[in-house]
Order: C-alpha cells, then sequence, then structure tokens
C-alpha cells in the first residue's frame, strides 16, 4: 500500500496529466495544483538523491568493478590469446573461450553478441576477409551428457565431445547462426540468418532455411 503522501500528490500520474495539459484536458486550478505536484516531487527527487549519495557511490564502484572484471574474463583476456591476422575486428561484446585455440586469417570482422567458443583441444579457424555478423554462435564442444548422477552443467567436455571447426575464406555468416562441432564452410559460402549448421557446406554455396529445412545452392 502506497504512503498517503504519494497518493495525495499523484506522482505517478504526473506524466499522464502533463499530456493531458498540453492537449486542453485539464482546467487552470488543475494545471496550478500539477505544476505544484512537479515542485514537490523534483523536491523529494533531489532530496532523496543527496541522502543515498554514499549508497548510490560505492553501488556503482562496486557494480562498475564487476562490469570490468566480466569484460577480462570473458573477452579481453582471451582474446590476448587468439592468433589474428592484420586488421581483423572484434567487437567488444563478443564472447570467447579458450583463445589460444582460436585463429583468424586477416581482415577478420565478427560483431557484437557473437560467442566464438573453442575447446581444450579442438580449435576454431576462420578464413581471410570472412565477415560474422551479429549473436553468431560458433562452438566447437559439449558437455558431456551421461546419466552418471552428474548434473549436465558439472560434466567434463571430454576429448569425445570436442571437433574442430573450419570456415573457410571469403565467407559471410548472417546474424543469429550458430555453428556446431565438426563443421567445415568452404571458401566464398554464405550462411543465412538464424541457420544452424552442421557438417560440410561447400565452396561457393548458400545455406539458409526454407520451409523448416536446410537448402544449400550455388552462389551465382
Amino acid at each position: 500500500m502506497k504512503p498517503v503522501f504519494f497518493e495525495k500528490f499523484k506522482f505517478s500520474e504526473i506524466r499522464k496529466d502533463l499530456w493531458q495539459a498540453s492537449v486542453g484536458g485539464l482546467s487552470k486550478q488543475e494545471i496550478a495544483w500539477l505544476k505544484k505536484r512537479q515542485l514537490v516531487y523534483f523536491l523529494y527527487r533531489l532530496t532523496r538523491s543527496v541522502v543515498l549519495l554514499p549508497v548510490t557511490t560505492i553501488r556503482y564502484a562496486i557494480s562498475l568493478i564487476q562490469l570490468l572484471d566480466e569484460f577480462e574474463r570473458l573477452h579481453f583476456s582471451p582474446l590476448r590469446q587468439v592468433r589474428r591476422g592484420k586488421d581483423c575486428v572484434i567487437d567488444k561484446q563478443t564472447w570467447i573461450i579458450n583463445g589460444q585455440n582460436i585463429v583468424l586469417g586477416n581482415f577478420v570482422k565478427i560483431s557484437a553478441f557473437s560467442s566464438i567458443m573453442a575447446g581444450y583441444v579442438s580449435t576454431i579457424r576462420i578464413g581471410t576477409n570472412t565477415i560474422i555478423g551479429p549473436g553468431v554462435v560458433i562452438v566447437s564442444f559439449n558437455h558431456g551428457t551421461k546419466m552418471n548422477g552428474t548434473p549436465i552443467r558439472y560434466q567434463e567436455w571430454g576429448d569425445l565431445a570436442e571437433n574442430s571447426i573450419f570456415i573457410g575464406k571469403d565467407v559471410w555468416i548472417g546474424a543469429n547462426v550458430t555453428v556446431l562441432p565438426g563443421t567445415i564452410i568452404g571458401d566464398g559460402a554464405i550462411i543465412g540468418a538464424g541457420t544452424i549448421v552442421k557438417g560440410v557446406i561447400s565452396s561457393g554455396t548458400i545455406a539458409h532455411y526454407k520451409n523448416g529445412k536446410l537448402k544449400i545452392i550455388k552462389r551465382e
């Protein structure tokens, strides 16, 4: 239940009343009362901000440290281990795992919110001039799935769950594509947005879903 103070001044209705005032829906007396409510709300917010400033400052500092730690753990630290050619672009929102097993050719572009996840043994190799759209997942390992009483989250990947991925030169992988372990994508191939890829995609082809099925056609 809201305090009487909030009910009386109806701070939550201020924006709605401002709109009504702009279209002539309020009387002069109601507009005058609206201005008083705005002033009281401003003073309330100002006082609250001053009182909570020490707590807010500490909270922001902790949040910033946690954010920087997450960027370092999920992006910058593994990124330093990636073997890259010249002029590669990897957006800062990219999640990288086992960067030491990721190899990029020259001029590779990996867009934001993608995940490039190599295994402990398996590698991910991406050829020169290849572009990776936003939200792409390229993963060369799987969790163990044995019914041994251990939750899947905590099961080891294991060598059998890993299979290297090779993506050729001048490939375009569209947004939200998933490339599964063991996939080979030939030079000049195009993978349509939202496609799940596993196996071999021949050079110079376009792979995309049509009517719920994977369709592969020759690139003209």
